[in-house]
């Protein structure tokens, strides 16, 4: 039997086990991460708490405290974690919090880099020397309020 005809037949033999354990390896977290996630809504010590599935691994979270102000949470399994605050609900936010990614590169502007201070930046002192960061992040914040049926008014 030559080495061809070996790799073929290990081939056939392994592909069934692999993607059995390629699904099931995946169907897992994602079934957890919906179970969790998936259009959730509830109110706790004066804050209502949404949540919604934003891929297999990933999800976000919208905190509205009972002053008005909005926390948003973007994480992911694979390390990219993003938090942002909108203090006064203007739709301007006040902090953003970067986190740093499994795989940096991936198009996420500064995030591995802005680790100074407890990587948060604030608009009082960083807009004027990361304003692309707060623009994207404005953007991001107020794509995922109309996801969420909300608005960036206090009545919603």
């Amino acid at each position: 039997m030559t080495i061809n005809k070996l790799v073929k037949e290990l081939v056939k033999f392994l592909a069934i086990p692999v993607a059995i354990g390629t699904t099931v390896g995946l169907s897992i977290p994602f079934s957890m991460n919906v179970y969790k996630n998936h259009n959730v809504d509830y109110q706790i010590e004066g804050r209502r708490v949404l949540k919604k599935v934003d891929g297999i691994f990933a999800n976000t979270r919208v905190e509205i405290d009972k002053d008005g102000s909005i926390e948003m949470t973007r994480a992911s399994l694979c390390g990219e974690y993003r938090s942002y605050t909108d203090e006064d609900r203007d739709g301007y936010l006040d902090s953003i919090y970067l986190g740093g990614h499994m795989f940096p590169g991936r198009g996420a502007e500064l995030e591995s880099r802005i680790f100074y201070r407890d990587g948060t930046l604030w608009r009082d002192g960083d807009l004027e020397n990361y304003p692309d960061v707060f623009t994207n992040g404005e953007q991001d914040f107020r794509e995922q309020l109309e996801r969420f049926g909300l608005s960036t008014s206090p009545q919603s």
